[in-house]
Order: structure tokens, then C-alpha cells, then sequence
């Protein structure tokens, strides 16, 4: 890096370039890494609520009515961090200068507990939106630069991972980092290997919840219904969605095969 300070020229080099820079990272992009993206299904919102105190601080909620699947998470204060899910068909949805009110407006829905409160509340915040689709890397990892978090790939953020991966990242990147002088990209071979398979696994996760939580339609409801049915009888079906809870690598790798997704998603 190259800077002037006053009239004089500085130039600071370093061994390793931590390439922490978000979704759209300079880095990467630098590096020639090409990012691979699934098409996204859904679009997310997300608004903070003040003046809710009916909510209680200890109920979270979640559910899917009609064509939203909804997010509710209580903060300190009478707050409540809302986020509601909707497809890909209605991309002007909660986009015009009363999205504000229009948000509050939908979360009057009969599975939402405490709706109507939430709706009553004001916007603690902006009202944003952004597609929810998966992303990844072959290449994370070069001589003097190793990517980490969103600059790595993200996770669609339907199932809640974003800070939980990038935690993660930072915690083996620094271990490597302090176990030896060895910063060349084989000292990482370790965090590569269980960077992707841990993405592929919440990839796999985020595909479940996706076609279980956010299929808008009849179709969608009635497999909601049945797979809720068959889990009660089947803890199969119950086991890859675990892994957004205590960690990917906790749950059996036979949870995340192909004739585990089908036996979740099968219509019978």
C-alpha cells in the first residue's frame, strides 16, 4: 500500500492480505476469483420495531401464511427485528417511499403471534431488501491472500448464518496464523476444505427451508403440512435443519445427500 503523508512518500508492504471486504469485494476481484451464484427464489426484508411491548422478550417466531414466510426476534426496549420473505415474482414489493408502512401493514397475519402490535409499532430503522440466494468460490485461497466471510461466498441468508460463517472464518484463518510462521495458501488447506463443505452443507440447508417455507402457493402449504405430518413419525426429516442450530458438522453427513433432500421433499 502506497499513501503520502504530509511531502513525503510511504509504502507499507505486509505478508498476508485478509480479504474481509463483503459481497462485492475489491480483493477477489483483484485475484480473478469467480464467484458462483444459485438463482434466487426469494427477496428479504428486514425493519426494526420500536413501540412493541406486548412482544415478549423471551418469543421468537417464525411461519409462513399466505405469500410471506415471516421472522420475528425481540430486542431490549419494547424492539422487535422483523423480516418477511416473499417471492421473486413481486420484485416491487415493499420498494416505494411508504414500503415503511406497508411492512408493518403485512405483519397483521393470523400465524404471527402478537400481529397486530407489531403493526401498531413505528419504524426503529430502514426498510431493505435483498435477493436471498447462496454464493461460493472454488479459489479462497492464494499466495498472500486468503478470503473470508461474504468476500468468500455467503450463505442465503434465509437461514440466519451470515455472522455465525464468518466468525468461523475469522477463528481458523487466526489459528493458522498463530500456530506458525508458515502463511503460504497449503498452511490454509485445512480451512478451504472445511469452508466448502461446510457451505455446501447450509447450501443444502437453505434449498430445504426455501421449497418447505417460502413456496407460496397451494402446493407449497400442502407439502408444509404433510412434511410436518411425517416428521413427527420420521426424526430423518428433521435432522439436515439442525444444522443451522448446532453448527453443519454436528449433524451425520448422510443428512446431506440427495436421497435425504428427496425424502424430505417428497410429496407422499
Amino acid at each position: 500500500m502506497a499513501y503520502r503523508l504530509g511531502d513525503t512518500d510511504h509504502e507499507l508492504r505486509c505478508r498476508l492480505v485478509v480479504g474481509a471486504d463483503g459481497r462485492r469485494p475489491a480483493v477477489r476481484r483483484q485475484l480473478g476469483v469467480t464467484l458462483h451464484e444459485t438463482d434466487p427464489v426469494t427477496i428479504g426484508g428486514g425493519m426494526l420495531v420500536d413501540e412493541v411491548p406486548a412482544w415478549p422478550q423471551d418469543l421468537d417466531a417464525t411461519d409462513t401464511e399466505g405469500d410471506l414466510y415471516f421472522l420475528a426476534f425481540p430486542r431490549p426496549g419494547g424492539r422487535v427485528r422483523v423480516y418477511l420473505l416473499w417471492s421473486m415474482a413481486d420484485k416491487g414489493r415493499f420498494t416505494g417511499p411508504e414500503r415503511q408502512r406497508e411492512f408493518l401493514d403485512d405483519c397483521r397475519v393470523r400465524s404471527l403471534p402478537y400481529g397486530e402490535a407489531v403493526a401498531g409499532g413505528r419504524p426503529g430503522g430502514p426498510c431493505s431488501s435483498y435477493l436471498m440466494n447462496d454464493s461460493w468460490c472454488e479459489r479462497t485461497v492464494a499466495d498472500g491472500v486468503v478470503l473470508v466471510g461474504d468476500a468468500a461466498g455467503r450463505n442465503d441468508p434465509i437461514i440466519g448464518q451470515g455472522v455465525s460463517i464468518a466468525a468461523r472464518d475469522a477463528r481458523m484463518v487466526s489459528e493458522v496464523l498463530l500456530a506458525a510462521d508458515d502463511w503460504s495458501p497449503s498452511a490454509f488447506l485445512g480451512y478451504v476444505e472445511e469452508r466448502a463443505e461446510r457451505l455446501r452443507r447450509l447450501r443444502f440447508v437453505a434449498r430445504i427451508v426455501t421449497v418447505l417455507r417460502a413456496t407460496f402457493s397451494p402446493e407449497g402449504a400442502a407439502l408444509r403440512r404433510r412434511w410436518g405430518e411425517r416428521a413427527q413419525e420420521d426424526p430423518r426429516l428433521l435432522a439436515p435443519l439442525l444444522a443451522s442450530l448446532v453448527g453443519p458438522e454436528q449433524v451425520n453427513d448422510d443428512a446431506f445427500t440427495d436421497a435425504s433432500m428427496q425424502r424430505i421433499l417428497s410429496p407422499a
